[in-house]
This record gives structure tokens, sequence and C-alpha cells, in this order.
């Protein structure tokens, strides 16, 4: 709901210091009101997601109105004393009086909400306390309580940028810490089924210091794909379809996508990261086809039903049943399909992101055929398999990506030993997935010069369009 609001309205600063002395003293004003007629009290919820600005609001309330009738209050994870009380005793006894006005830094949804989604409580116990909550609501308003509940919100992209603007001012430096960035480091952990969800959420609540923290922090780490769409699913200068071929042991299908107006192409097989052929995959093929490429997209779930929907249903099919030694020769089954395809020119070539990088490396091995491959932070192929591979490579690796980076130098002695044809681009400061705009590790300066650079070399060395 959040990331498909318009986060984008602001207000510039000038104007901002020209309202400032009036709001303040409209603040004021309604303060002394409901102190004078003292006939009821006013409770403001602020919540939302780190960074996006609640402490520095609740201080500015603080600031702006009479501290004598203003009480705040913030509420994390409850403690030993609260956990022996009913859910909302510790809301209870911090309410204010009439003619007060109350701040609560946290709100009562929160826990319950956390626990569901940590599956602490099942759907029944969930519904429960949201009746709770919703009785104690209207019972309050009933009773004469102004309610306001605020949420306050960034999107992964601005929380990003907000990091980086803060690391480059030496004035503001300090309070960027290695944990803002471990927070990143931990999802893709995630993302690369190194941890399972409750793991993750786990961890993540570690460095937050509370669940609530990590559940804030969730949104702005997980891919957003209403972003994925950079080029039109009906855009009118492609045509694409469904196409399947067999593989040793079974029957794999995916998206393949080309010019209208060319009778034949070179032809482009795209690996997916390990969440299967989603929004922004299909997207990256549409991107290679008005590049000139004849571009299949293949589904690395298809013999299990296809990719879902839903990215933790499928990272969790991954883990599943997905096995790296059967999945490469089934990809690689797709370099002849695509050789033979009607409207191919014949020449092969491949791109794999992630966990397909390092599918595309093991294709590389088993596809004598194969005329060119890029591969994008993908885990290397041993020493013992390089002689096998007979196309050019072109290897991107993300500068912070300890785990893939860890494998750079016995691979590239390798290639040198056995005179392979490749070139490697380390691109400094951005993490795993940087080519992912749908993405909180999208970089888009890094971005665009590996795809520049991937275009390039794919039509060096697989020709052009007939």
């Amino acid at each position: 709901m959040f990331e498909s609001a318009n986060l984008k309205h602001q207000v510039d600063k000038a104007a901002y210091h020209r309202e400032q002395a009036k709001l303040r003293r409209a603040l004021l004003d309604a303060q002394y009101d409901v102190k004078q007629r003292a006939g009821f009290p006013v409770l403001i919820l602020i919540a939302g997601v780190e960074g996006a600005g609640k402490g520095e609001t609740v201080n500015l309330l603080n600031e702006w109105m009479d501290p004598r009738h203003v009480q705040t209050s913030a509420f994390f994870e409850p403690s030993d004393e609260e956990r022996e009380r009913p859910a909302h005793w510790r809301f209870w006894r911090a309410l204010p009086p009439k003619g007060k006005i109350g701040i609560f830094y946290g709100a009562w949804h929160t826990m319950p909400v956390i626990q569901r989604v940590m599956g602490e409580v099942g759907e029944g116990e969930f519904a429960r306390q949201i009746g709770e909550i919703q009785r104690l609501e209207k019972m309050l308003c009933d009773e004469g309580v102004l309610l306001l509940k605020y949420w306050f919100h960034l999107s992964k992209d601005q929380q990003k940028e907000r990091l980086k603007s803060l690391e480059k001012d030496p004035k503001t430096r300090w309070r960027v810490t290695d944990l803002d960035w471990r927070y990143f480091k931990l999802y893709d952990r995630f993302t690369h089924g190194d941890i399972n969800r409750r793991e993750f959420l786990d961890r993540l609540a570690e460095l937050a210091g509370s669940s609530g923290g990590a559940m804030a922090l969730l949104p702005l780490l997980k891919n957003d794909y209403a972003k994925a769409e950079t080029v039109a699913a009906n855009d009118q200068r492609l045509t694409s379809e469904t196409a399947s071929y067999d593989a040793a042991d079974t029957r794999m299908s995916g998206y393949l996508v080309r010019l209208k107006a060319k009778a034949k192409c070179p032809a482009v097989l795209v690996v997916h990261e390990n969440r299967g052929l989603n929004g922004h995959i299909r997207d990256v093929a549409r991107r290679l086809a008005l590049e000139g490429f004849l571009a299949f997209a293949v589904d690395g779930l298809s013999p299990y039903g296809g990719t879902p929907d839903d990215d933790d249903k499928a990272r969790d099919m991954f883990s599943a049943n997905i096995k790296p030694e059967e999945t490469a020769p089934r990809m690689a089954a797709a370099v002849p399909f695509l050789a033979r395809y009607s409207a191919s020119t014949g020449s092969v070539g491949l791109v794999g992101f992630c966990w397909g990088g390092g599918i595309a490396n093991r294709v590389t091995v088993l596809s004598p055929g194969l005329k060119a491959a890029v591969i994008y932070y993908g885990l290397q192929v041993p020493a013992a398999q390089v002689p096998a591979i007979r196309a050019p490579l072109l290897l991107h690796y993300a500068g912070l990506d300890e785990r893939i980076n860890a494998g750079i130098a016995d691979f590239e002695a390798a290639l040198k030993a056995n005179d392979k044809r490749y070139t490697i681009y380390v691109y400094p400061g951005v993490n795993h997935a940087f080519n992912n705009d749908t993405s909180s590790r999208y970089d888009k300066t890094a971005a665009e010069l590996a795809w520049g650079r991937t275009i390039s070399f794919l039509k060096d060395h697989l020709g052009t369009p007939t």
C-alpha cells in the first residue's frame, strides 16, 4: 500500500520556514484550548518505518507545545512485568487525563502484527487481538478521546539515498553506522536462501533492537516489483509468447520476446535470480528485445508448476526443489533450442543474474555452441571445469559482495591458465544485485554502466538482426 502511494510530495524549506511560526502559534493555541475546555483528552499515536522522522517529530511537538500539559510515552517490546499483565495495560496506564495531550511513540497494533507475521500466533488469535484493539479505540472515542494516528513512511530508494547523503556530509556522517548497511547484507543472505524467513526476522530483530524495529525495516529491504516494468508488457514494437522445450528429464518453458519488425535476431538466454521468472526478469528480457535480440527468459521452476507471484513462496520453492546440478543442464538445453528457433540467426548468448549468474557459469561449461556469456555476480565454477568453456565471458562483480568475490581470484587464474577470453569488471562501493532496479541494493550508476557494457559485448559476439 505505501509503495503505491505518492511519496514524492514535499514542501520546500523556504515555504516551511515562512509557515513555521504560524504553525507553532496555532499548535500552542490548540493546546491551550484543550486545556481550558478540559472536556476531553487528545491522544497522538506515532508509528512508521525507521529513519522517516518519527523521533524528530516527537521532539518538535514537545518543543513547540507547553511541556506542562503534554506527556510523551515510548513503547517498544513489552517488559517482563508488562508481559504478565493484559496486553493493553501498559498503554492504559499512560493515557492522558482530560485537558492534556498524550503522545505515544509506538502503537498498540504493532505487537499483534509482528507475532502474526513471525508465525507466533494463528489467524484466529490474530483476529481476536485486532478485535480487542478495535474495541479499545471505540471505547476511547466513546469516552471523548480525540484519537489521532500518524504513520511515517519512506520508500526503499528514499531510505537508501538518505543514508548515502548522510555519509557524504562530514557533519552527518557519524549518524550512519555499519549497522545500517548490515540490514541490507542480512536481507541478501535471506534472498539467497542461506537462512529461512524465521531466522532472518530473528536476526533482523537482533540488529534492530526489537521485533518492532525488524518489522518496520522489512518493507524497506524487500524488492518492489511495481517498479519492474521499464518496458511495457504491451509495447507495440515487440511480440512475445510462452515457449517450451524438452530438457533431459522434464519440460521447460519461459517468456520469449523479440522485435516485430525483424525476421531473425541473435538469441539471448536469460537466467533469472532465485525468485524465478518474475516481473523484473520479464522486463530485462524486453530490454534485450528492444536492443535487437531474441530474448528467452526460462522459468527454472517450470517442472514444479512455475513461478508463483509471492516472493517468499518462490524462495521456498527454490529451497525445496532446485538443485544446481539438475537446473544447469535444463537451462543448457535452451541453447540448441534457440539456435534452431525459426526467428533466430543461430547465434546464441546468455546473461545470468545472481543465482542465475552461477547457473549461467555452469551453462558455459555444458554448452560448447554458446557464442557469448554475461555473468552478473554469479558463483564461479571450479577450476577443473574451466577448460570446457568455449564462449567469451563478460563478468560483472559488486565491490561489496564478499561472498561471491571470494572466488574471483581462483576463477581468473584458471581462465588465464586455459587461455580463455574474458573481461572482469568490479564496481566499487555497490552491493550484490546492484543491477536489480526493484531492489534496495540497486545502484543506478553501476547498473547503467554494466548494462551498456553488456549490450555492446553481446552485439560484438552475436551479431545483429537481419
